[in-house]
């Protein structure tokens, strides 16, 4: 029994591996294009504050997600602390029960997309405007929405959550893997390219690979003792 646990514990740090290698390498091209505005690259399992950067025109905001549907509805990044009308929310779940993404510009537009979001695995998403005629949303680095809502997102604003001033709203039930926001209109080829990179097939480090090795030969001997 401790030979099949070790080998199971062993495979499993080897898959840990390979996921930390496809962030790290989503981080390094997120870095070679257009210049981001703010980056987090450390998980953000609850709601925080956090300063996209002074943005205004043309935008864009890029998660790397892994969440679950829960609430009434659930954010990955939101303000509704200036009393303006540029009091923005960027969904996972627009509505309750929806299951969908979305966008809501508070107390003018919602936008149900339509489109799923993916719960319990990794997921790249993407919106992204010009700043003039509407928003585009890309899952896993394909178009898959367009709205006529403009995004206006800027300084500080609750990542994994809607952002009230004392408290949160709309809590996201799961984890931001990594976020950037950029004070530009990404590329379709870019955010392509951000995806690959993150999808890539990881090829395991030398020692995560001895330790698979290890794990089945621990089997193998399990069996023929």
């Amino acid at each position: 029994m401790n030979k099949l646990v070790t080998a199971s514990a062993l495979a499993t740090l080897g898959l840990a591996g390979m996921a930390q290698a496809t962030l790290t390498a989503w981080q390094t091209e997120v870095g070679l294009g257009a210049t981001a505005s703010s980056t987090v690259f450390a998980t953000t399992s609850t709601p925080v504050k956090h300063d996209v950067g002074t943005l205004s025109g043309a935008q864009s905001f890029e998660f790397i997600v892994n969440a679950n549907l829960g609430g009434a509805s659930s954010a990955l990044l939101g303000d509704r602390t200036s009393g303006t009308g540029n009091e923005q929310a960027l969904k996972f779940e627009q509505y309750n029960n929806t299951g969908n993404l979305g966008l809501s510009a508070f107390g003018v537009a919602d936008w149900n997309s339509g489109v799923a979001a993916p719960t319990g695995v990794d997921t790249h998403i993407v919106f992204s405007t010009d700043g003039v005629t509407g928003t585009n949303l890309y899952l896993n680095g394909a178009l898959v929405g367009t709205t006529t809502t403009v995004l206006d997102i800027s300084g500080l604003t609750g990542l994994g959550a809607v952002d009230r001033g004392a408290s949160f709203q709309d809590v996201m039930d799961g984890d931001i893997l990594g976020f950037a926001s950029y004070d530009s209109e990404l590329t379709s080829g870019e955010i392509l390219d951000h995806y690959n990179a993150f999808n890539a097939a990881a090829v395991p480090e030398p020692t995560s690979t001895m330790f698979i090795g290890l794990g089945a030969v621990c089997l193998l001997f399990r069996k023929r003792r």
